[in-house]
C-alpha cells in the first residue's frame, strides 16, 4: 500500500509515485529528480498508469525519500499492491479540441476520494479506473472501471464499462450503465469497488481481478449486486467535484528561437505537436525510449515547461511526457532545449512508439528481458523510417 516493491536485487526497492491523470508541475518533477539523485540510480521511469517510479532505493532511505516527495505534494500511497491503483485519464484532458468535457478534475476527485479508504486497503487484487473525454482515449475496455464523458439532457456524466483487463485472460469490459451523472460518480465507483471487495477471490491471486468476478457471476448479477451497494451508500454525503477550467500556471516571457532551417525541427514539428482547444496554444509530446529519462533530462524538462509554457507536464499512458500550453513562437525554443538534453526525437503515439515494463531486470514477477527487446525493436523501426524519409523502399 505504500507504493514500494522489493526488487530482484537484495536490499533494493522500487518506489512508485502516484500522479492522478499523470499531471505534475515543474516543481514536482524537480522534486522527483532530486529523489532520483539522492536515493536512486539516476533514472526516472514513466509507467503505463502515468506514474513515475525510481529503482535501486535502499530500504533505509525510503522514509526520508517519501517525506521529501510529500513536501512537494506527491504521494506513493496505493500505487502498488491490492488497492485502487493510479486513476488514469487522457493526457490531453482539458486541452483536447475534441473532448466532450474535461475529465481531469473527475479523475483527480475519484483518486483523492478512494485514497487511504479502509475499503481499498486489502482488495482481492489491484483495481484500475480510467477516464476518457472523447473517442477511446481513456482505454475504457481494458479497465476495471472505464469511464467516458457523456452529456445527457444538458447534464454532465459518464458511460461506464466494468470488468476489463489484459494479461493471461484478456477480457473486454462490459457496459454497466450508459449514463451516471457527475453527482453520483463517486458513489458509483465506491459501489463497484465494494462489489469487488466482497465477491473477488482472495485465496487465488491468479483468479482475483474483477474480470473473473464478472465472468463467473455474469453481468446481470453484477448489476444487481452493484445496485444493492449503491443503495446502501445513499445516506452518505459525497464531496462536490470542483471543475475548474484547465489553464497554465504561468505566462513566461522569452525571446523566440528560429529553427526553421533544421530538417529535424520540421520533422519533429510535424509529428510531436497538436493544437489545443484553447486558441493559440499547443500540446508538445516528448518521446522517451523505454519510458526512461535521466536526472539532467528531468530537470531540463521542468525548466523547459517553466520557461516556455505553463509550468505543467503530463505523463502519458504511452510512457512519454507532454508539455501543454506552448505558443507557436516557442516551438524553436522547445526544440533547441530538448535537443540539448537528447529528447528532440520525432514520433509519438505511433506503432514505433513502444511501451515497455522494466521486466526481469528488476521485477520479481518479470519473466522476460522486455526492455532489451523493445530497445532493439525501436531501433529497427526507426531505421526503416529513415529509409522511407530519404526515398528508399524498406524492401531494399
Amino acid at each position: 500500500q505504500q507504493g514500494i516493491y522489493g526488487q530482484r536485487q537484495e536490499g533494493e526497492q522500487m518506489i512508485r509515485t502516484k500522479l492522478p491523470a499523470g499531471k505534475m508541475t515543474s516543481d514536482q518533477l524537480r522534486c522527483m529528480a532530486d529523489f532520483a539523485e539522492k536515493y536512486s540510480h539516476g533514472i526516472l521511469h514513466i509507467t503505463t498508469r502515468q506514474d513515475i517510479q525510481m529503482h535501486y532505493v535502499k530500504i533505509n532511505d525510503v522514509p526520508q525519500g517519501l517525506e521529501d516527495l510529500a513536501q512537494a505534494g506527491i504521494t506513493s500511497r496505493e500505487a502498488c499492491g491490492n488497492t485502487v491503483r493510479n486513476v488514469t485519464a487522457c493526457h490531453k484532458a482539458g486541452t483536447c479540441a475534441n473532448e466532450v468535457f474535461d475529465v481531469g478534475p473527475y479523475a483527480l476527485a475519484v483518486a483523492n476520494y478512494l485514497l487511504r479508504k479502509e475499503l481499498t486497503q486489502n482488495l482481492p487484487r489491484k483495481f484500475k479506473i480510467s477516464f476518457g473525454g472523447c473517442n477511446g482515449c481513456g482505454l475504457a475496455p481494458i479497465h476495471d472501471i472505464g469511464l467516458k464523458a457523456v452529456i445527457k439532457n444538458g447534464n454532465r456524466g459518464f458511460s461506464a464499462l466494468i470488468g476489463g483487463g489484459l494479461g493471461s485472460f484478456p477480457h473486454a469490459a462490459l457496459p454497466l450503465t450508459e449514463f451516471i451523472s457527475e453527482d453520483n460518480l463517486l458513489q458509483m465507483c465506491e459501489a463497484i469497488v465494494a462489489v469487488f471487495d466482497k465477491y473477488g477471490d482472495k485465496k487465488n491471486r491468479n483468479k482475483a481481478r474483477l474480470k473473473f468476478v464478472v465472468d463467473k457471476l455474469g453481468l446481470e448479477k453484477i448489476k444487481e449486486l452493484y445496485q444493492e451497494e449503491f443503495a446502501a451508500l445513499d445516506s452518505k454525503t459525497y464531496p462536490k467535484i470542483q471543475t475548474v477550467a484547465e489553464e497554465p500556471l504561468a505566462s513566461p516571457e522569452y525571446q523566440s528561437v528560429d529553427c526553421d532551417a533544421d530538417p529535424e525541427f520540421q520533422l519533429w514539428k510535424s509529428r510531436n505537436l497538436e493544437v489545443q482547444k484553447q486558441e493559440g496554444f499547443h500540446n508538445i509530446q516528448v518521446k522517451l525510449i523505454l519510458g526512461d529519462f535521466t536526472i539532467p533530462q528531468a530537470r531540463g524538462l521542468a525548466d523547459i515547461a517553466e520557461k516556455f509554457a505553463g509550468s505543467k507536464l503530463v505523463a502519458t499512458v504511452n510512457q512519454n511526457l507532454m508539455i501543454p500550453w506552448v505558443k507557436e513562437d516557442a516551438f524553436g525554443n522547445l526544440f533547441s532545449e530538448l535537443k540539448k538534453i537528447g529528447l528532440h526525437k520525432a514520433g509519438t503515439e505511433e506503432i514505433r512508439d513502444i511501451t515497455c515494463c522494466p521486466g526481469s531486470e528488476t521485477c520479481n514477477l518479470g519473466i522476460t528481458a522486455s526492455r532489451g527487446l523493445v530497445d532493439s525493436l525501436n531501433k529497427e523501426m526507426e531505421n526503416d523510417l529513415e529509409l522511407i524519409i530519404v526515398g528508399k523502399s524498406t524492401d531494399e
